[in-house]
């Protein structure tokens, strides 16, 4: 009678398979909803998408449009070679404080081009001359 009781903790009598059969059945059932719930769609904000802007800024008076666009997600490549350094540097730190309120990113491509993006842009510079 001990033997029995000690098979049956163990699951080795038939009875208690039985049991251990079912419960795998939900199990498998949970893992699999479990599984489907962790799929999640991911949308653009605008719908568009890789759209950049390219401006040549003439005066500060510029500056404004540069900064609609990136309000407006859109990625920005300015090239600073209409402007004097003084310009450049006065629209620079604008432009800085638009990219720092909508969490994005700058990168300089050349001496006087800098490429500005907002948050939804993603830039892969790895290899490339890109400067920080």
């Amino acid at each position: 009678m001990a033997f029995e009781k000690l098979a049956d903790f163990f699951g080795m009598t038939e009875n208690s398979t039985d049991d251990y059969e079912e419960e795998t059945t939900d199990e498998d059932s949970v893992k699999t909803k479990t599984s489907q719930s962790k799929i999640v769609a991911l949308k653009s904000k605008s719908g568009r998408r890789g759209v950049i802007q390219v401006v040549q800024p003439h005066s500060y008076a510029d500056t404004k449009e540069v900064a609609q666009n990136l309000l407006n997600d859109q990625a920005v490549l300015v090239n600073f070679t209409q402007v004097s350094p003084e310009q450049m540097c006065r629209i620079t730190d604008f432009l800085a404080g638009t990219i720092y309120a909508i969490k994005g990113d700058i990168r300089r491509v050349d001496t006087s081009v800098i490429l500005y993006t907002p948050a939804s842009f993603q830039i892969d510079s790895a290899g490339s001359n890109f400067t920080e």
